[in-house]
């Protein structure tokens, strides 16, 4: 029976974990197998990116056209898929929709400033994620997402391909190593908590007994080289 684990350090303080470590853990310690270690992983990496989303104001900035000598208010709207539009607020003026009827945007100035997907970003890290087992997701905008599942004789596993135009912009510079970061914290963190399980079992410990983490390394650190040498 072959057995291996690899040191990340202080468990407390959850550092040092990689991804790769996590996913290891996952699968010999909470028992899942490659492809659930793998699923969990990538709704755990999908919900801390959607954490750290940027969410828009309310209201679309107003900017100013000083370009005919007068001052002209206008906001700019982007569209998927589309160039940025500029709306100003003449084009609401009543006067100006009867001259231009048919052509002349629709509402009023103060609702056309509200951004109405506001959050969509946030939402959108875990669209397609339903059938991966995840929860709390809402419907998707058509062609914003894509959901690939990777199997080969080398390698398995998903990939979340996020295509909202203006992501990158919502994300906080190195999130990638964010999300992957955080992901691997909480599978370390529930492998601790399940080894903790198993510990107080093989030893009897009531639940007002805490072992220190020391102690909690030194008997699966025991066991497994028992194990190795079986």
């Amino acid at each position: 029976m072959n057995a291996s684990i690899e040191a990340i350090g202080n468990w407390d303080a959850q550092i040092g974990a990689s991804l790769h470590t996590a996913l290891q853990a996952s699968v010999e310690i909470c028992g899942r197998t490659g492809e659930e270690a793998c699923r969990h992983a990538m709704i755990l990496m999908a919900r801390s990116a959607s954490a750290i989303t940027a969410k828009s104001s309310k209201n679309r900035a107003v900017e100013n056209d000083y370009s005919t000598g007068k001052n002209l208010p206008f906001i700019t709207v982007l569209r998927q898929h589309a160039q940025p539009n500029r709306l100003y607020k003449f084009q609401f003026a009543q006067s100006y929709k009867q001259s231009r009827a048919g052509t002349a945007p629709t509402g009023d100035w103060n609702t056309a400033k509200r951004i109405k997907g506001q959050g969509i970003g946030k939402r959108s890290w875990m669209w397609g994620l339903k059938r991966l087992g995840a929860t709390g997701t809402s419907r998707p905008i058509p062609g914003t997402s894509k959901l690939f599942t990777i199997k080969s004789d080398t390698s398995a596993g998903y990939v979340k391909q996020n295509l909202i135009e203006y992501i990158r912009r919502a994300m906080q510079q190195g999130w990638e190593r964010s999300v992957e970061t955080s992901a691997a914290n909480k599978i370390m963190k529930q492998a601790a908590n399940n080894m903790e399980q198993v510990w107080r079992y093989a030893v009897g410990a009531p639940k007002s007994v805490t072992p220190s983490r020391k102690t909690l390394a030194q008997y699966f650190t025991d066991r497994l080289r028992f194990a190795g040498a079986e």
